[in-house]
């Protein structure tokens, strides 16, 4: 059976973003003056929304701190990304053209920002393979709620079963 749809995650699917996202964690704690967490605490963070991964790190913290801790993240992410092309795993565009050649209709829903999709797909040359590309900035409620599944349905008309 083939499938009409796939929705793929990007960060640890499509493309190996581990080390900007370790390091972005790294400099955010120490520019913040937080505790260390080990590698394994800051790899437990990836594929969720940085909001909860903060949250999680540190649930002592209030919200408004946590919010602090997401912006600094963000504006250190922003200064480096320039530096940092996400390499994909392999077979991935392999997968997205024989995907593409049997009309399978694909798309993305991650906890990454909308922007740095879009950048990281075109620098990968693999944007023009999705339909839709949702990130975290630009959904109700992000995953693992599944809002950007049911959102994505809908604008593609396809209903859920």
């Amino acid at each position: 059976m083939n499938a009409r749809l796939v929705i793929f995650d990007f960060d640890g699917t499509l493309a190996d973003t581990r080390n900007i996202i370790l390091s972005t964690y790294t400099s955010t704690i120490e520019k913040l003056g937080l505790p260390t967490r080990t590698t394994a605490q800051l790899q437990a963070t990836i594929g969720i929304p940085l909001q909860e991964g903060f949250e999680n790190l540190y649930p002592s913290l209030g919200p408004s701190v946590t919010e602090n801790c997401c912006a600094t993240y963000r504006d250190i992410f922003n200064k480096n990304k320039h530096n940092y092309i996400p390499e994909l795993f392999p077979g991935v565009t392999e997968t997205l053209e024989t995907l593409a050649k049997r009309g399978t209709i694909m798309t993305i829903a991650s906890s990454r920002s909308h922007d740095s999709l879009i950048e990281f797909c075109k620098e990968n040359g693999i944007d023009h393979y999705f339909s839709i590309i949702l990130g975290a900035d630009n959904v109700e409620r992000a995953k693992p709620d599944p809002w950007p599944v049911t959102h994505t349905l809908s604008r593609l008309g396809i209903p859920a079963s």
